[in-house]
């Protein structure tokens, strides 16, 4: 595995190259487990179920090529869509899934940041 930034992230088949300095955080598996303690000093173990997530994500957005109006659109659907990660070792990670949180414009970078998250795993392509 090579560390580095992201490369690009894919968004219902939409490509954008991420930005150098971004730190993508990857959570394949939003599974959380938590211990449980009772009062003789057993325990048992709860798992709260959950999705996978991407964040730290920042891109760059071209307003000529209506980048800001589709990722607007993305994020006002509640249709999930195809997205995936390229890492800077070229491994992709793909899951269905959308925006979370707010989407965030800089104009003076050119860029948009963001978080996606969606229903089951992430897969390595």
């Amino acid at each position: 595995m090579i560390c580095g930034p992201a490369k690009f992230v894919s968004i219902a088949t939409r490509e954008f190259k991420a930005v150098a300095d971004a730190d993508v955080t990857l959570q394949p598996n939003a599974t959380v487990n938590e211990r449980l303690f009772n009062g003789d000093g057993s325990s048992r173990k709860r798992k709260q179920v959950g999705g996978w997530k991407a964040t730290g994500i920042t891109v760059q957005v071209d307003p000529y090529r209506g980048d800001i109006e589709f990722l607007d659109d993305v994020h006002d659907s509640t249709e999930d869509v195809e997205c995936s990660v390229t890492m800077a070792d070229n491994n992709i990670y793909s899951g269905v899934g959308g925006t979370e949180g707010e989407v965030t414009y800089s104009l003076n970078n050119g860029a948009a940041s963001f978080e996606l998250a969606g229903e089951g795993r992430l897969k390595k392509l």
